[in-house]
């Protein structure tokens, strides 16, 4: 899992429990516990998905709409792998001499776009609105 991803679901199942309400780009960061430049950094694919909506100017800010309490887990997970860091992510130097050096990383590639599979299948059964109403059950036990 990923910050921006958890970030993500984090933002949506707020709005979608306040889907009546518009906040600032800074009130939201609060209340997401991030700063307003990861608010924003995460907020961008959403708004360019129709997940949420957003209006400039003093007055504006974002607010949930039709889409953002069935946007699916899965959804997310994928919006969010896709703009992981450009870090150096596996070993090895496919130029070495050594076997293990040279093909350490395509095995490990493989693992990781198998990894990606599995979590996006995991995902595909939640949404926003499982999310929220998971929350909101927790919050009755205790």
């Amino acid at each position: 899992m990923n910050f921006e991803f958890n970030v993500a679901v984090h933002l949506l199942t707020f709005l979608a429990k306040h889907d009546d309400e518009q906040f600032s780009s800074k009130q939201l960061a609060t209340l997401v516990c991030v700063n307003p430049v990861q608010l924003r950094r995460v907020s961008k694919p959403l708004l360019e998905k129709q997940f949420i909506t957003s209006t400039q100017g003093q007055r504006g800010g974002y607010k949930a709409n039709e889409k953002t309490k069935k946007v699916k887990l899965s959804e997310l997970f994928q919006l969010f792998q896709s703009t992981k860091s450009t870090r150096r992510l596996y070993t090895g130097n496919q130029s070495s001499e050594c076997l293990i050096a040279s093909r350490v990383s395509k095995v490990m590639e493989k693992h990781a776009q198998h990894e990606c599979e599995v979590l996006t299948n995991y995902y595909e059964k939640f949404t926003i609105e499982e999310t929220l109403h998971s929350i909101l059950e927790e919050e009755k036990n205790e």
